[in-house]
């Protein structure tokens, strides 16, 4: 049925039915790897941090006993 009613409208609304449809499908998955690299981003700052604050610590630490 919906076939049908493609085919029956003009050439150019098919070209804009196709590129929604597009639209619809594809936006999940940009949104899904755009939060994928944002986790991505987001550990790898969060890894970074903890082991820049593992080195100051361990700086105080020596720094105490001292």
């Amino acid at each position: 049925m919906a076939i049908l009613i493609l085919f029956q409208t003009d050439p150019g609304a098919l070209g804009e039915i196709v590129k929604s449809v597009a639209v619809i499908g594809l936006a999940p998955t940009l949104l899904i790897v755009a939060l994928w690299a944002y986790k991505n981003r987001t550990d790898a700052t969060i890894k970074y941090l903890e082991d820049q604050n593992r080195q100051l610590l361990t700086e105080i630490l020596r720094g105490k006993r001292s």
